[in-house]
């Protein structure tokens, strides 16, 4: 349980400092979850708790299973190839090994990439929720190697990564 709680503030402080970083104000944080569809605001308004608790446990999964299987062989959705396809094509310069937070979060890209995100419309479940990924793909889950995105930007960076070899060096850590 302990842990639980350190794992249910360490996460609260990324969403936090994220927010306010894009935003440059804490107390902006219920307005923007009000209006904005980014968190699923519908659920995140009224359970803010409950939002921490999926992006963990996903985190925990997405962990897991690259650490545990080849990424190569993994498959996040039934669409993989299709998403792939389609960021590959519409963001062909994007560097997959190392996120850029600054890049991500211009207006420019937020556009572009909200523009990929409609693109798939009903496709992709929760597409607009907000996901944990991590920055640097050699590295794990840590404070300072997350960032909060769109979903469908968490499956297209990570199954482009998958496909690229990106995250075989973790599976590699975890052999030994």
């Amino acid at each position: 349980m302990q842990f639980e709680l350190l794992i249910t503030k360490y996460i609260s402080n990324i969403f936090i400092a994220d927010l306010k970083y894009t935003f440059g104000m804490a107390d902006k944080r219920k307005e923007f979850l009000k209006k904005s569809d980014f968190l699923n605001a519908g659920s995140c308004e009224k359970e803010p708790e409950a939002w921490v608790e999926k992006a963990v446990e996903h985190m925990e999964m997405h962990y897991d299973l690259i650490t545990s299987v080849p990424p190569k062989n993994v498959k996040l959705t039934p669409d993989d190839d299709l998403i792939y396809d389609r960021f590959i094509a519409e963001f062909p310069d994007f560097k997959l090994d190392l996120l850029d937070k600054e890049h991500l979060r211009t207006e420019e890209s937020k556009m572009k990439w909200r523009e990929f995100t409609e693109g798939f419309g009903e496709l992709v479940r929760d597409s607009k929720l907000g996901t944990l990924i991590r920055i640097d793909s050699s590295g794990g889950y840590t404070e300072d190697n997350t960032l909060i995105v769109l979903r469908l930007q968490f499956l297209a960076i990570e199954i482009a990564r998958n496909k690229h070899g990106l995250n075989d060096g973790l599976k590699r850590k975890n052999d030994l």
